[in-house]
């Protein structure tokens, strides 16, 4: 046994092909932060023994794991957790070297289950049937755009020594970001970028494990409610967002990060792009507490079905030189 910092902790993920059986990594992905771990419940006996003591017994009941990972988005291996997040993936290409990967949410409560490795210098854990609980996306200026996946697995297995091997990829930065309001989806490409000072969107998948008799692990993790929420914040220089609230107007809202720095064959670049048909602003907050400081305003979203196009998410695409997850 040894000691080490968390910079020698690698994270890998990969696509299971049977739910719940272990796969190797596919994607060692550079993390800046892993807090994942095994948990248990345990029941103590409410027996007594004619003595004003406690329990003489509390065995274990359940046993799964959980926890979080926190990194940039990447242009590949980002693609890997919004398969974890929308349950499907369709891709077209390739043209000029580029891939279009196509995420769409997939009408079940079993979507793709992920293994999680850990490799660290004592030894290598794999994690079977990580489900995705929920993924937040930051944007701000001057940063990269970050994420945190929060997963719910079964319990790490101890197995042979991985040798981590980390591919090249490109970062999405706040500067690539545009944010976008139109009425309908259909308006989206022609509509003016907002002047956004940060963005904070979440995908919720509520996770929860299916326990039954005969074992302590979950004999599944099921995703159950999926929600898309978010905040934005601008600049206080009218009254737009105030009225949006207030009115109850629903809109179109489209987030897209294209990397105009990096090239795909000859002149394709990659993009991520979230389009929400239906989003309803639930909360508008006005920033005027300093003085020296430029007013803000921030206003907090959530995607609704849209009944006209039949979707929450109109359309989510990653274009890069990955073929497949």
């Amino acid at each position: 046994m040894t000691k080490y910092i968390g910079r020698r902790v690698n994270v890998g993920l990969a696509k299971e092909a049977i739910r719940g059986t272990p796969v190797a990594a596919s994607f060692w992905v550079p993390k800046s932060a892993v807090a994942y771990g095994d948990k248990t419940t345990k029941q103590k006996s409410k027996l007594n023994y004619g003595v004003i003591g406690g329990s003489n017994q509390a065995p274990k009941v359940l046993e799964w794991a959980d926890g979080s990972i926190e990194g940039d988005v990447f242009d590949k291996s980002f693609g890997l957790l919004l398969l974890a997040a929308f349950g499907s993936d369709t891709v077209t290409g390739p043209s000029d070297s580029a891939y279009t990967h196509t995420f769409s949410i997939s009408n079940n409560n079993q979507h793709q289950s992920l293994t999680l490795t850990l490799a660290d210098p004592d030894q290598t854990d794999q994690y079977a049937l990580a489900m995705l609980d929920s993924l937040e996306v930051d944007i701000v200026p001057g940063d990269v755009a970050t994420f945190k996946a929060n997963l719910v697995s079964r319990t790490g297995k101890k197995v042979a020594a991985a040798s981590p091997s980390y591919i090249a990829e490109n970062k999405f930065l706040g500067r690539h970001a545009t944010i976008k309001v139109a009425s309908l989806a259909t308006g989206l490409g022609a509509a003016t970028a907002l002047s956004v000072k940060n963005l904070k969107l979440t995908i919720a998948k509520n996770a929860k494990q299916n326990n039954i008799l005969g074992t302590v692990w979950p004999d599944d993790i099921l995703n159950t409610y999926f929600e898309i929420s978010g905040q934005i914040t601008l600049d206080l220089d009218d009254q737009t967002f105030r009225q949006y609230m207030l009115d109850g107007s629903y809109k179109a809202l489209r987030v897209d990060l294209l990397n105009s720095d990096a090239l795909i064959g000859t002149s394709s670049r990659p993009q991520l792009t979230l389009d929400l048909s239906r989003v309803e602003f639930e909360s508008w907050e006005p920033s005027r507490s300093g003085n020296d400081d430029i007013v803000t305003q921030s206003i907090q979203f959530s995607a609704l079905y849209d009944i006209t196009n039949g979707n929450i998410v109109n359309s989510c695409t990653l274009i890069n030189a990955q073929s497949s997850y």
